[in-house]
């Protein structure tokens, strides 16, 4: 009893501040609208992560937001991570032209900006996504060519996540040869 009602009280407080907040606020510089922006962005990110087909609809609409928001300020970086994130509700909803379409975004915005980690990673999951349409070679030679960067450049976890990734493919291959 007494332990909820405190969390309760607590809620309740941080309510009445965020009421509080003029409309015009900004915060360390930023303005409200960032806030907004990153919401949408994480709960999009949620949707898309948890449950892709059943909330298809709102992750995308959500990821739409942000993407517009970052692309007006000028948020490259956010822009493409909206693109990579839509294209596994796209995959994931059986879009496969649409989903390949927004990893290729996302990866030519991410290596535009300099972002190789993101660049890969994005780049891993269009891998993935060509394996899905049978386009085996393509897919297959992006897995090889980002273990070989992420050895580079001493990325161990994108090494070893897209390894594991490669192998999984090979050994599908060799069971069903």
């Amino acid at each position: 009893g007494n332990a909820l009602g405190r969390e309760l009280r607590n809620v309740d407080e941080a309510v009445l501040r965020t009421e509080e907040i003029d409309e015009g606020a900004e915060f360390g510089g930023l303005h409200h609208g960032a806030f907004i922006d990153h919401a949408q962005f994480r709960l999009g990110w949620f949707l898309a992560d948890h449950d892709p087909d059943h909330d298809a609809d709102e992750a995308l609409h959500l990821l739409g937001a942000a993407r517009s928001h970052a692309q007006e300020n000028r948020d490259l970086g956010r822009v493409a991570a909206c693109d990579e994130k839509a294209s596994w509700v796209k995959a994931a909803t059986g879009d496969y032209d649409a989903a390949i379409s927004l990893s290729r975004s996302a990866v030519a915005v991410f290596t535009s900006i300099g972002d190789v980690d993101a660049a890969m990673v994005a780049e891993c999951n269009l891998a993935g996504q060509l394996i899905s349409v049978d386009r085996d070679g393509e897919g297959m030679s992006r897995y090889r060519d980002i273990i070989r960067r992420a050895q580079e450049i001493g990325n161990d976890y994108l090494y070893a996540t897209v390894s594991t990734r490669l192998a999984d493919e090979l050994a599908k291959r060799e069971d069903g040869a």
